[in-house]
């Protein structure tokens, strides 16, 4: 922070010690802003005031690049210390699932004035593997879903990451609704050997049934291929232009219409196209997190998709989190569990402990929501109120895992 921020900071503050309307408060501006100045520059260490950044160095780094760290610190040697690019770039490491923790500090340079930047980071495990199981009832239909995803992060002896997802949904009672779908992903974070350009592509299956109330069904069998590059922008954010091709695509919709009658459309529309894409991630943990916003969004010629969701700290162990759209996923990775069109959710901390294979860290959750399914019979609005109970944990011997039930009431809306 320079003297001129601090010298502004200082005379708002004095500013705001007087009352709004003070006689006082007219003569002392004008001799407030010449002696804030001053004051400002007597408090403020030289040494302080006038840092210059010598190197950014990296440690505990043991697979990552030393450059790919440093990528995310938006300052160079021979720049000045700015104190909120390190906060910054603190959550933009933060953020990724490479780091279980990450450390930035100054140490000494090698003379007055200059100092060192380290950034300190605790990899995560090479092979990550994350565990989500739920319970659903909605929609008159009782089921089980079960997610599962292993990555494993330099593949190619470089930052790539391989993962894939598993996904199944088995009936219990109610209206049929099963189906699996699985996702073999890759994931280039440097592109070209920049850290502004990051490349994603992918192979997906997707085969589900599901019935709704009044004989209204989706039937889906889908094999697709997608490549997307993005580029990073300003502090959190991020933009992706991509391809996306159904090599297979069978999609039969079924519902009645005002009148009662049957009508079906087995033309899905979107075998082919282009999509761009738009997000950013404030968030200071991309598991638990505490602070900041996630903005996950994608669009094509006939698809639309948008989530978003805020994270309040109210204390050393509770977060409040709002939800629109859905769970977000990252810059990389879809979110693994089910979740509600809208949602308002309360989260409390777990302490570390040896139950369950190890408990690293792990928390519980509250959320109540929402969720909107269009008009699926005779002109009528269908949606449902719901609620999600749930259990998140951080294990050293399972990885994450995430169980959940969630219980709804449907709504029409006439």
């Amino acid at each position: 922070m320079n003297n001129l921020t601090i010298s502004a900071t200082v005379l708002s503050v004095c500013f705001r010690a007087l009352p709004r309307r003070s006689l006082m408060k007219s003569i002392l501006i004008p001799l407030l802003a010449v002696t804030c100045p001053a004051l400002v520059g007597h408090a403020q260490s030289p040494e302080r005031g006038s840092l210059i950044v010598e190197d950014v160095r990296c440690k505990g780094n043991a697979s990552s690049k030393c450059s790919f760290i440093r990528g995310f610190l938006h300052v160079s040697p021979g720049d000045p210390l700015d104190e909120g690019e390190i906060q910054n770039a603190k959550l933009r490491l933060s953020s990724l699932p490479d780091f279980a923790s990450v450390s930035i500090y100054l140490d000494k340079g090698s003379a007055k004035g200059w100092v060192l930047v380290v950034i300190e980071v605790v990899e995560a495990d090479r092979v990550e593997n994350e565990f989500s199981a739920g319970t659903e009832s909605r929609l008159s239909s009782l089921y089980q879903t079960i997610e599962g995803r292993v990555a494993e992060r330099n593949a190619l002896g470089t930052e790539d990451t391989v993962n894939l997802d598993v996904e199944a949904i088995a009936p219990i009672d109610g209206h049929t609704h099963r189906g699996i779908y699985s996702r073999l992903q890759f994931v280039n974070p440097t592109l070209l050997e920049s850290n502004k350009y990051f490349l994603i592509s992918g192979i997906s299956y997707q085969n589900t049934l599901i019935d709704y109330p009044y004989d209204a069904s989706d039937k889906t069998d889908q094999l697709g291929i997608d490549l997307a590059v993005g580029r990073r922008l300003f502090t959190y954010s991020y933009v992706t232009a991509g391809y996306l091709e159904r090599l297979i695509s069978q999609s039969v919709s079924e519902s009645r219409g005002t009148r009662g009658l049957f009508s079906t459309d087995t033309d899905p529309n979107n075998n082919k196209g282009w999509s761009l894409g738009y997000g950013w991630n404030s968030e200071d943990d991309p598991y638990f997190p505490t602070r900041g916003s996630r903005l996950n969004s994608s669009f094509g010629v006939s698809w639309a998709s948008i989530r978003f969701r805020k994270t309040w700290s109210i204390g050393p162990d509770s977060t409040w989190a709002v939800q629109l759209g859905g769970t977000p996923g990252s810059q990389y990775r879809a979110s693994l569990n089910d979740s509600q069109d809208f949602s308002v959710g309360y989260q409390h901390r777990i302490s570390p402990s040896d139950s369950f294979g190890g408990i690293n860290r792990g928390r519980w959750y509250v959320e109540p929501g929402f969720s909107y399914y269009g008009n699926l019979a005779y002109g009528r609005q269908l949606g449902e109120w719901g609620l999600k109970v749930g259990i998140q944990l951080d294990t050293k011997m399972f990885g994450m895992v995430d169980f959940y039930v969630i219980a709804s009431a449907s709504e029409q809306a006439k």
